[in-house]
């Protein structure tokens, strides 16, 4: 499950950064590169986090506003929240908090997903 959410995100970042007349996504591209270094598994101030059937948008906003992060997105026909960290909290601290919220299906890192490179001769 978590490699096809992972490819999902991966997809939906490389349609946008390649959309006509994207800036915005271009710089946050740009700064993306910056931030994850070669050896990162996941993105160090991200989460990805699906809340149950019936949890209403504000209960959404109070529990995120709560744990002190921010939506960046909302992946599509999967209902996902791909989450931005804005305390000092760690990756893996904020899976553990959300995961004990009855209200959360799952939480996650947001895993980075590299392609092979190969050396053509």
């Amino acid at each position: 499950m978590r490699i096809i959410l992972a490819l999902i995100v991966l997809f939906i970042a490389s349609v946008s950064c390649t959309s006509a007349g994207t800036n915005s996504s271009q710089k946050a591209a740009e700064e993306n590169k910056k931030i994850i270094k070669k050896d990162d598994k996941y993105k160090k101030s991200e989460l990805l986090v699906k809340f149950k059937k019936g949890v209403t948008e504000e209960e959404i906003m109070a529990i995120n506003k709560m744990m002190e992060t921010e939506v960046i997105e909302v992946i599509k026909g999967i209902g996902v929240y791909r989450l931005k960290i804005i305390s000092n909290k760690s990756v893996e601290d904020m899976v553990e908090a959300y995961s004990k919220d009855p209200r959360i299906e799952y939480a996650e890192p947001n895993y980075i997903q590299r392609t092979m490179e190969r050396s053509i001769k």
